[in-house]
């Protein structure tokens, strides 16, 4: 396990004092007094496997934020269940320390779960709004299109209904594709994959049509194995100026991403919960952490504790709206 740890360093007259004692010959005990404790080990819980871009985010605030508290920042990867595993291993830990937990989209959609919900997010504290990844409608290089229009038009004109892979049901990819189906009217045929490492290799090899996908997965656009038609936003990459948005693709209003933000439990205090905000504000302003998150196409917001509970009010009457309407069945 990776951990975050700020330079230690011996006290001079801690160092003055050994000098003597090997200078006159005294043997040390095995035993030795107990030294100071070390500085109180927060955990920054991360609940999907590692990898990937909110990982590789969540890492970067986490590397600041042990920077600026003098204290280790340990992130704990916890992946499975709809980021259930994740959430109930953070309200779990000692509310003694900054211990915060990294969520996503998943933590939305699983509140829709045929059968009962895995957890409330009201068990969870929110606060701050880290940003929002947009995604990237990517489709096969064979298929004869090369603006979102063409690419309808393609659809419409099959016999079958178009394939558009996920990282499973009620991921960011498949509600993007069940909107972008919506707002077109094509027919489409959802094929869940177990993550992005399982459906990058079906499109590359034409075995689906088109994914909404993290703006990462350019490379295979650069490479000529895969064609990229609009961006889930109606602003543009910073670093992919000339991708279209959905304003300029025709698709006002349409939003494919998902939001990252973080969370503590319930039982921290509202000053601790208050400090973490503050200084996850300020860890977003540092360069290297806005580079990371642009590299990884993620717009950093940051804001207040208040400001990101609206949002995900928000996001739950936005996602519901599309489960429902697209009889989205969340497993």
């Amino acid at each position: 396990m990776n951990d975050f740890r700020p330079l230690n360093r011996a006290r001079p007259g801690a160092v003055r004092r050994l000098a003597v004692i090997l200078a006159l010959g005294i043997a040390l005990p095995l035993a030795v007094t107990p030294r100071e404790s070390l500085a109180q080990t927060n955990e920054l819980v991360i609940p999907i496997a590692a990898g990937g871009a909110m990982d590789a985010a969540l890492r970067a605030v986490g590397g600041e934020l042990a920077r600026s508290w003098g204290e280790p920042v340990v992130p704990v990867n916890k992946p499975g269940a709809g980021m259930a595993l994740g959430v109930r291993y953070l309200l779990g830990l000692n509310t003694d320390s900054k211990s915060i937990l990294g969520g996503g989209l998943p933590m939305t959609t699983s509140q829709f779960r045929v059968g009962g919900k895995p957890f409330d997010m009201n068990e969870l504290s929110p606060v701050v709004y880290l940003g929002w990844q947009a995604t990237v409608l990517f489709i096969r290089a064979t298929i004869p299109a090369t603006t979102v229009a063409e690419f309808v038009q393609w659809a419409q004109g099959q016999p079958q209904a178009v394939l558009f892979a996920s990282s499973g049901v009620g991921s960011s990819p498949h509600i993007g594709a069940e909107e972008f189906a919506a707002l077109t009217g094509i027919r489409i045929n959802h094929v869940p994959f177990q993550g992005s490492g399982a459906f990058t290799p079906a499109i590359l090899g034409g075995h689906v049509d088109a994914v909404f996908d993290a703006p990462s997965t350019r490379v295979h656009v650069q490479a000529g194995k895969l064609k990229a038609l609009m961006l889930g936003s109606s602003t543009p990459l910073a670093n992919w100026p000339e991708l279209p948005t959905a304003d300029k693709a025709g698709l006002a209003g349409f939003k494919s991403g998902t939001w990252y933000g973080l969370f503590t439990s319930p039982k921290t205090p509202a000053s601790v919960r208050q400090k973490i905000n503050a200084d996850v504000n300020a860890a977003l302003r540092v360069a290297e952490v806005r580079e990371r998150f642009e590299r990884l196409g993620i717009e950093p917001v940051g804001g207040s504790e208040e400001g990101f509970a609206q949002l995900l009010k928000t996001e739950h009457a936005r996602l519901e709206q599309i489960i429902r309407s697209r009889n989205i069945e969340i497993q």
